[in-house]
């Protein structure tokens, strides 16, 4: 009796100590995913060189003057060269504006001979292109052809897809301001 006895205490004994070891793993499992790894490795530094309290100051300024002797903070990016010349007519309903990799020649010209042939007078569909010394000649041809690239002078990366953005919204301010719809 004394050995069934000890061995029923052994196995509780080692059941324990496993339940013991799987939570202290368990534990340790939920401690470590939960140290957030993403926020120690981004690590964002900004210095606003600005006073917010004298926004009513330079308003005021704005409005009797034109101008403030304020920098911006936030440069707006509008230096891009534009090769697409040709404005919309007096009236254009729907301007569509698609963000394109340069070297992405067959799929514009997919969109041209599928929908974006299917528009009439009131629609028109431009293409938003970076820059690439290497494929320079091919996009000049291919907007020599079709006349619908709008080109930045930034490198054509994803990383600078806002450029792209705000390429599009100063193109259309600029060349399109008629349109109704903008997609």
């Amino acid at each position: 009796m004394i050995s069934i006895s000890y061995r029923n205490e052994l196995n509780k004994s080692k059941r324990t100590i496993t339940q013991f070891v799987f939570i202290i793993t368990f534990v340790l499992i939920c401690l470590h995913t939960n140290q957030q790894p993403a926020e120690q490795q981004h690590c964002y530094d900004f210095h606003y060189n600005y006073p917010l309290n004298n926004v009513k100051d330079i308003l005021n300024e704005l409005k009797n003057n034109g101008t403030t002797t304020i920098q911006p903070i936030n440069h707006i990016y509008n230096q891009y060269n534009t090769i697409c010349n040709v404005k919309c007519a007096s009236y254009t309903e729907l301007i569509i504006l698609v963000k394109s990799y340069i070297g992405h020649f067959d799929q514009r010209q997919a969109i041209r001979s599928t929908w974006g042939k299917c528009h009439g007078e009131n629609v028109r569909v431009v293409f938003l292109l970076g820059y690439s010394a290497e494929l320079t000649e091919h996009t000049r041809n291919e907007y020599d052809e079709h006349k619908d690239i709008v080109q930045g002078s930034f490198t054509d990366e994803y990383r600078n897809n806002i450029y792209k953005t705000l390429m599009a919204y100063d193109w259309v301010v600029s060349n399109c301001s008629n349109g109704q719809f903008f997609f």
